[in-house]
């Protein structure tokens, strides 16, 4: 029987996806702002604040998984050994956290309607700033569980690209979802089209980088390779086929593929469709996390001749 890790379970998996989300949806937004400048004012400023809401939720499920969450809070200040990947992604997240907040008072019209032109340029100023912040924080969600030496599988350099792919997947999703009910998506249907195509893009990208993932851990050490087998073939696999690749890709990219290519003609996709493929890449999300946790087998708990024996066995069969 496999075993799975069990130290992190789901909240851990949605803290991860919150933030991934999160950074996804601030760079898509950001990208809609500077690109159709003074236009989906609607879509900008509810992407920006559920961007801020995400960070904000996940923050609270990791502060959650410790035994002591107000404490844990407390002693934030203490984090002061930058050597420790822990103290930096601690002091990113708030630096994040902040940013993020600037960035939504500044793009809601009601709060700066009378700031004048200093607030607008400074609102640049802080969405290119929290942009690279964004990235940071999809890239350090894969790197705190990279922290963890003990579970091979978390240790190749396809981790951190893989939740940034996914993280950019699923912030044009949750965008696209708003974007579709936006009043100026009438005047702009080119807009919606290419965020349908860049859906397409990011599916892609993040399916070949998963792959990679796959590919380098089964042809790693024995450890990894056994962990990747509970993704592909063992207590994982149901979890894993249907809930990332079916449902997190194959149907988001089936159905960008259509919209982008109908867009403008009479048989044009339904916004219901779309809507469903952009809620089947969220549930892909966190699936991805959840099994990527669930599959993070400690080396020390791994037989390497039992293992060996195991893979004969399946061979044969």
């Amino acid at each position: 029987m496999a075993e799975l890790q069990t130290v992190w379970g789901w909240l851990p998996a949605i803290y991860l996806f919150l933030a991934g989300l999160s950074a996804g949806t601030f760079l898509a937004v950001t990208v809609l702002r500077f690109a159709v400048p003074d236009r989906f004012n609607r879509t900008i400023t509810y992407g920006s604040w559920a961007a801020l809401a995400f960070l904000a939720v996940g923050l609270l499920a990791l502060l959650a998984e410790t035994e002591k969450p107000f404490q844990a809070l407390i002693m934030f200040t203490s984090f002061v050994n930058f050597s420790s990947w822990m103290t930096i992604g601690a002091w990113l997240l708030l630096v994040a956290f902040v940013l993020f907040l600037v960035n939504a008072i500044l793009v809601t019209p009601r709060l700066v309607q009378n700031a004048g032109a200093s607030a607008k340029t400074a609102g640049k100023v802080v969405a290119i700033i929290g942009a690279v912040a964004a990235v940071c924080v999809a890239l350090y969600s894969a790197v705190l569980l990279g922290a963890a030496p003990s579970v091979p599988l978390w240790q190749t350099w396809t981790l951190p690209l893989l939740f940034l792919a996914s993280a950019v997947d699923t912030g044009l999703a949750l965008t696209l979802m708003v974007l579709l009910f936006d009043k100026d998506k009438t005047d702009n249907p080119k807009v919606v089209a290419l965020f349908e195509r860049a859906i397409c893009v990011a599916v892609v990208v993040e399916a070949l980088v998963l792959a990679a993932f796959v590919l380098t851990s089964l042809s790693s050490d024995v450890t990894s390779a056994y962990s990747a087998s509970i993704l592909t073939s063992g207590a994982m696999s149901v979890p894993f086929w249907a809930g990332v690749v079916i449902i997190g890709l194959a149907i988001p990219l089936v159905i960008s593929a259509i919209a982008a290519a109908t867009s403008g003609k009479d048989t044009k996709l339904p916004v219901a469709a779309s809507v469903a493929g952009g809620a089947c890449s969220l549930v892909g999300g966190l699936a991805l996390r959840y099994v990527v946790l669930a599959a993070g087998t400690h080396a020390a708990i791994i037989a390497p001749l039992a293992f060996e024996a195991m893979l004969g066995i399946q061979l044969m069969l």
